[in-house]
């Protein structure tokens, strides 16, 4: 069954490709990626045998990911924030005091609203949570 799934093609190309390409885009890029880049990684998926490997090294040696448009697109979520802001701050931290900051960020950290996790992007960034 997993094999139909990983083969399966329609007009435009292999479908999981096609899927896999636009999340890691989105993850590692930006959203909404453009056509150019996701056929270029489905293309990769498919000639590497379903390589996601091959589809992560193709997706950091392109020169669209390290265009100027592309850097500082994704916002960072209140954890990824707090240990990037010790990490730069080179400060030394028994990290209870940055968890107890998340709550009023809205991040309950191990406690997810559900399955999915929390919401990326802007949705956690507001007047209260900015002060946070």
């Amino acid at each position: 069954m997993i094999d139909i799934i990983l083969r399966y093609t329609d007009g435009a190309g292999n479908v999981s490709g096609r899927f896999l390409a636009e999340q890691l885009w989105t993850f590692f890029g930006y959203p909404d990626p453009p056509l150019s880049v996701v056929e270029q990684l489905r293309d990769v998926y498919t000639a590497s045998n379903h390589s996601i490997r091959a589809m992560l090294h193709y997706l950091f040696h392109m020169e669209e990911f390290y265009d100027a448009h592309t850097r500082r697109r994704v916002v960072r979520g209140p954890v990824e924030y707090m240990v990037s802001a010790l990490k730069m701050l080179q400060a030394v931290s028994d990290f209870s005091t940055p968890t107890n900051s998340l709550n009023p960020m809205g991040q309950y950290l191990f406690y997810p609203e559900d399955a999915r996790g929390w919401e990326g992007g802007l949705r956690w960034v507001n007047t209260g949570t900015v002060f946070a």
